[in-house]
This record gives structure tokens, C-alpha cells and sequence, in this order.
């Protein structure tokens, strides 16, 4: 099995994405995206990078419902990855150099549920790792500051898959940080950690205009 694999949802956002895959392929992990159907602008570009990448990068559409929600979205992804770790991403976020090679060492460890990563400008760059479980990180360190920004979180695939079918998904996606009552659900009591290293930046200086 593979150790890592990001989950993009995207979103009318295809030059963003482009930059974003591009950042997490560049370094050799796998990457699944899932977008929507109707989403026609992003589309072209979800096939560029598959042709690109053909080892590295593939796409699952998920169709709208009724009432379409973003958290449909990352209820398809995140339970879509075949690795053993998940990383979650943003479609508008950067990997930095070196991030997968950077946390692959603490992955291989095999002691954690869930890692934490920084982002550029929410970083001591101390290069801690703080361990605890989940709920003594989120009460020291903050619930959403832990949990919210999903491009900073590297959850144990089993875990992820097991929040995402919670049958309280559809109560946590009525607030904008669904993913953050789902894990904490799953993962209150579980050994986590966070790693005071800045591996995302979500102002990259490669964006570029939306086409």
C-alpha cells in the first residue's frame, strides 16, 4: 500500500488547481480530485494534468443532488484515497519544495492518526512536533486553528474514511468546517500531532488570473 495520497475537491477554480496538483505532483505523490460535472471550465484542466501526470494524478466526478453543498464533495474525495495516509487539499493551496519528503519520515513512524501540518504565514517554523491526542491539541492550540484549514491535515486513511460516514456528515455539513466536527468525532482521544513546519502556503506566489 501506498503511504500518501492528496484528495483535492475543486471548484470553478482550474488555473488554481492547475498550480496546486502541479506543486504535489512535481514531488511524486499520487493525487485524486474530484469535481463536479457541470463544472465545464475545470474539466480541460482536470484531463491536462491526468495526461501530464498519468501515474500520479486521477479524477472522480461527483454529481450534484438537489440541493448541491461543497461538503458533497468532500465526502466523495476524502474517502477515495488508496494510500494509507490521506492528505487533504485545498484546490487553491501550494505544497512547498520538499513537503512529501518532509513528513514522510513521521508517517513511517506509524504512531499517529492524524498530523497537522503549517501553512506559511500560521508558522514558528520550529520544527516541533507536538504530540498529544486530539482533544488536548485542540484545547491547547485551537479546534479550528487544528483542524479547520483541511490543506494542513494528513489523516490515517481508515480514520478518514470512517468520518466521512458518519451518520452525523449531514449535521456537521450544515456549518463551514464539516471536516472539523467529523474528525474530532472520530479522533477526540486518538494520538495525534502537529508539526510546527511550514510545508503549504495558500498565497503562493504562483497564482495566476483564473482562465
Amino acid at each position: 500500500m501506498k503511504l500518501l495520497e492528496f484528495a483535492i475537491p475543486t471548484w470553478k477554480r482550474p488555473q488554481k488547481l492547475r498550480n496546486s496538483v502541479c506543486s504535489i505532483a512535481e514531488q511524486g505523490c499520487p493525487v485524486v480530485i474530484s469535481h463536479h460535472l457541470c463544472d465545464t471550465e475545470t474539466l480541460p484542466v482536470v484531463e491536462e494534468l491526468k495526461k501530464k501526470y498519468p501515474t500520479i494524478v486521477r479524477s472522480v466526478a461527483c454529481e450534484l443532488g438537489t440541493n448541491p453543498d461543497y461538503s458533497d464533495s468532500f465526502k466523495q474525495v476524502f474517502g477515495l484515497s488508496e494510500a494509507k495516509y490521506t492528505w487533504t487539499f485545498g484546490d487553491d493551496d501550494i505544497l512547498l519544495p520538499d513537503a512529501v519528503k518532509v513528513i514522510t519520515p513521521i508517517l513511517e513512524r506509524d504512531e499517529f492518526d492524524f498530523v497537522h501540518v503549517s501553512e506559511v504565514i500560521r508558522c514558528h517554523n520550529s520544527g516541533r512536533l507536538v504530540k498529544a491526542k486530539l482533544l488536548d491539541l485542540c484545547c491547547n492550540l485551537g479546534w479550528l486553528d487544528m483542524t479547520g484549514f483541511i490543506s494542513c491535515n494528513v489523516v490515517r486513511t481508515d480514520k478518514l474514511n470512517a468520518a466521512v460516514q458518519l451518520k452525523s456528515w449531514p449535521l456537521y455539513a450544515q456549518n463551514a468546517f464539516v471536516q472539523s466536527c467529523a474528525l474530532f468525532e472520530v479522533l477526540h482521544d486518538s494520538n495525534c500531532a502537529y508539526f510546527d513546519n511550514a510545508l503549504v502556503d495558500s498565497k503562493s506566489q504562483l497564482d495566476e488570473a483564473e482562465t
